[in-house]
């Protein structure tokens, strides 16, 4: 376990990869990294553990038909090439479709 790699505690020994998402705390300025496992589905969906800078791990799923997260409302808009999630808690998400689509 390489607790000193930016994507910990996710490595790709249990996902298909990890990523550095951007990510904004509730009632915070500037964005910061947080970490997530991604995996993949067939048909350009994924379901991606994240953990945002409060330690809480959520899982969002990206589905053909859908956007949703565990234990959490959100709202998912796709600009350009990124998913921008805004969840009901305040946080904000950014999620590139490569992330998902592993292009």
């Amino acid at each position: 376990d390489d607790q000193s790699s930016p994507t910990w505690p996710f490595t790709t020994d249990d996902y298909d990869a990890t990523t550095l998402l951007r990510c904004k705390a509730a009632g915070a300025s500037e964005f910061g990294s947080c970490p997530g496992g991604i995996q993949r589905m067939e048909n350009r969906q994924a379901s991606i553990v994240v953990q945002n800078q409060q330690g809480e791990q959520f899982t969002i799923n990206f589905m053909t038909d859908y956007v949703n997260a565990t234990n959490r409302e959100v709202n998912a808009t796709l600009e350009g090439d990124t998913w921008i999630l805004r969840f009901a808690n305040g946080e904000v998400w950014e999620v590139p479709l490569a992330a998902i689509e592993g292009g």
